[in-house]
């Protein structure tokens, strides 16, 4: 029986990107790693952001004690090594795949989740066949490579479920202008993060620039009027941020801190 991460496998997967539709920071940091040694693969960056986007979200260090990589809003691991001791901290001990390539396939029949190989490699698994194999990624790793491996071979299930996580609903991306006695403008994204600045934006068609200080991870709450934001504590104390929006005609939402005052925020057209 393997361990189970609970979140719809769909989703799951929906987000999971392979290393040549990395995107974004995430792009650039995947570059400069295999920039350090051209043997090292994205593999695992692949896999933190799909977990960051299904909120379960990688934290400052790993179990080892090693500093995960930052980059707004989200942290993310580099070595298969650190990976697969958080998954094993995080979800329980995988379930070891183990025997010739047809005896493992058919140990994976009808499952689906995340395999790791050793230090060596990680992959997500569908079925019958990992994602990354050519046609549904355009990333060409093939079965036969990853039930082949001599490594040793676990696996942690992602349910089948329901998603757990709640979609950002189509009121809430877009500029805010939220004050809290000072003035602040945040930009909430349709992926579950949100950046902020002090200096009103001129074209609010344009989203914020991420830096290091400025992201936060979004969760929404059931009732779809409820949005709890997660800032980076880079000043040593986590800043959490609750908004439930007002229905009046302009768009507005109230919000409190666990750190400073209360917030009003009113969306910029």
């Amino acid at each position: 029986m393997s361990a189970k991460i609970n979140v719809n496998f769909a989703f799951f997967k929906e987000n999971y990107p392979d290393f040549i539709s990395l995107a974004g920071k995430a792009r650039t940091m995947a570059d400069d790693y295999k920039n350090r040694n051209p043997k090292w693969t994205s593999c695992v960056i692949q896999m933190n952001v799909a977990l960051n986007a299904v909120q379960q979200l990688i934290p400052k260090v790993a179990p080892n004690g090693r500093v995960n990589d930052f980059h707004a809003p989200f942290y993310y691991m580099l070595a298969v090594h650190d990976f697969r001791l958080y998954l094993a901290s995080r979800y329980g001990a995988g379930e070891e795949i183990s025997g010739t390539p047809e005896q493992k396939k058919q140990a994976l029949s009808n499952k689906q989740g995340i395999l790791t190989m050793g230090d060596d490699h990680t992959e997500l698994w569908d079925n019958d066949h990992n994602v990354q194999n050519g046609i549904d990624r355009k990333a060409l790793m093939s079965p036969a490579a990853v039930l082949g491996s001599s490594a040793r071979t676990l696996f942690w299930e992602i349910s089948t479920g329901a998603n757990t996580v709640a979609p950002v609903p189509l009121w809430l991306p877009g500029w805010w202008e939220v004050n809290d006695g000072e003035t602040y403008y945040y930009y909430f994204t349709k992926t579950h993060t949100v950046t902020y600045t002090k200096v009103k934006p001129k074209n609010i068609a344009v989203p914020a620039i991420e830096t290091l200080t400025n992201g936060g991870a979004i969760t929404m709450h059931p009732n779809g009027a409820t949005i709890i934001i997660n800032w980076n504590p880079v000043d040593g104390g986590a800043t959490i941020e609750t908004f439930t929006r007002v229905p009046t005609i302009v768009e507005s939402m109230a919000g409190q801190s666990n750190r400073y005052g209360p917030l009003k925020a009113v969306k910029m057209k």
